[in-house]
């Protein structure tokens, strides 16, 4: 499968909230289907949160990031799955920071799916751990 993601992000906030930056996010996702319960998954992009107006009109403060993910999924059971990714940025279009996460998933009930996740850097000083839960709403 492959699909595209774009979003315009606009300045809602108020003063002192709100950077008073435009930028535009966006993707194209590729997906595919190794066996029954593992997956490949991979995207590419470029992200730019760093424009703003003046009077000349669009200006563009810094250059955005190229972005690159590839994910490896695999489906322990009806309710467990696991994956592992690599990501990372051309910040500004001048130097690569690359990074991994691995985590699981657990799905609690047919609409709530429980996560966590950890990532490190591979070439800069970086980790975090995530926690979440998702919701599928019904039609």
């Amino acid at each position: 499968m492959i699909g595209a993601v774009a979003h315009a992000v606009v300045p809602s906030g108020s003063n002192g909230i709100s950077n008073n930056k435009y930028g535009v996010f966006s993707r194209i996702n590729f997906s595919y289907d190794l066996s029954e319960n593992k997956n490949l998954g991979a995207n590419i992009g470029y992200n730019n949160y760093d424009l703003r107006f003046d009077e000349e009109g669009l200006v563009r403060d810094q250059d955005g990031n190229f972005i690159y993910t590839l994910v490896y999924g695999v489906g322990i059971s009806d309710r467990v799955g696991m994956y592992v990714e690599a990501f990372g940025d051309y910040v500004n279009m001048d130097f690569w920071q690359n990074n991994m996460n691995a985590g699981m998933t657990y799905l609690l009930k047919e609409n709530i799916q429980l996560d966590y996740s950890y990532g490190w850097g591979l070439d800069r000083d970086m980790n975090f751990q995530s926690v979440g839960i998702s919701i599928r709403l019904p039609k």
